[in-house]
């Protein structure tokens, strides 16, 4: 009986210890999103590039949709812009840091892996809407030798490659949303099996980096105007958009101001619990994708020539949470 008794105890003891702890443990601080908009629409590019109406309006209303989620769950989030499109273009010398061209770029990256404002548990954003090609090359921005007859140099390019060195050094986690041609590129193969992870691949493979590409790395990425809508998007930023939430209806529309410019767009976002990505409180990455695969899929047959890709790792990027 005495025995019994003294694990009746124990057992207590253990459970009002561990429920203590439980109720000690800090909730984890809300992080800040720093991200980074780099979008081009090709205008008077000397048909270098075919022009891409919709890029410029795909990046403008994703900067302002994730802002109001961010002020919804009550978020932090620093946003920059590099644009160029027909009516986002500035020849004020003073201007030169907001050309999209690879230097601009890289610096911008850069510069959040030594800011000591982004934190561990921060989120990196990059979203980019504009050409990509075949080679690797995930971003084909403003550079000093674009030619005729698409005759793309190195100085008009960003890699892939590039951006993973880029961000090499940025201790937040980091989410690649690229809304371009080819661009399933990006995201590496986990390793998976011993061999994979045997090999020096594994050292460059980054489980705080998740991705969101329109395409594969075999695949062209569409736009078209959208009559229901009555503007040009993208395939694949007009369903993420609808997965934040976003009405596209032209009878609202919404702002921001970043560096003293003013953005409006036709479109709002009224609700977080409008995201169809929105569960238990939260807006996962993860989410966001299969709501996306799944209109390419069922709603509009796309999936068989335009397959937007993601990362394939164990872990989820929590985007959005009450729980912070």
């Amino acid at each position: 009986m005495k025995r019994h008794l003294l694990l009746a105890m124990v057992v207590l003891v253990l459970i009002i210890s561990v429920i203590s702890c439980e109720l000690l443990l800090e909730k984890p601080g809300k992080p800040t999103i720093h991200a980074l908009f780099v979008s081009l629409d090709y205008y008077d590019f000397d048909n270098t590039l075919s022009e891409l109406p919709a890029t410029l309006v795909d990046a403008k209303e994703t900067m302002i949709a994730l802002d109001t989620l961010a002020q919804k769950f009550s978020m932090d989030m620093e946003i920059s812009v590099l644009f160029d499109g027909r009516n986002d273009r500035s020849w004020d010398p003073s201007d030169e840091y907001r050309i999209p061209n690879k230097a601009n770029i890289e610096a911008k990256i850069r510069s959040y892996a030594t800011n000591p404002e982004v934190g561990d548990n921060d989120i990196f954003l990059l979203f980019y809407s504009g050409h990509g090609d075949e080679n690797g090359n995930s971003l084909i921005v403003m550079g000093p030798n674009l030619k005729p007859a698409g005759q793309v140099q190195d100085s008009d390019v960003v890699t892939s490659q590039n951006l993973v060195d880029w961000m090499s050094g940025i201790k937040a986690n980091k989410i690649l949303i690229l809304d371009t041609c080819f661009s399933g590129y990006i995201v590496p193969e986990y390793p998976k099996t011993f061999d994979d992870r045997a090999e020096s691949s594994l050292q460059q493979y980054d489980p705080a980096a998740f991705y969101l590409t329109a395409s594969s790395a075999t695949q062209t990425s569409q736009e078209a105007l959208f009559s229901s809508i009555g503007h040009s998007h993208g395939y694949f930023s007009v369903y993420f958009l609808k997965a934040l939430g976003w009405n596209h209806s032209e009878e609202y529309s919404s702002n921001i101001i970043i560096d003293d410019i003013e953005y409006i767009v036709d479109g709002k976002l009224f609700s977080a619990s409008d995201s169809p990505a929105y569960k238990n409180g939260n807006i996962l990455i993860g989410d966001v994708f299969r709501y996306i695969t799944d209109a390419f899929r069922f709603t509009e047959g796309w999936i068989s020539f335009q397959t937007p890709q993601t990362g394939d790792g164990p872990l989820d990027l929590v985007l959005f949470s009450e729980q912070w």
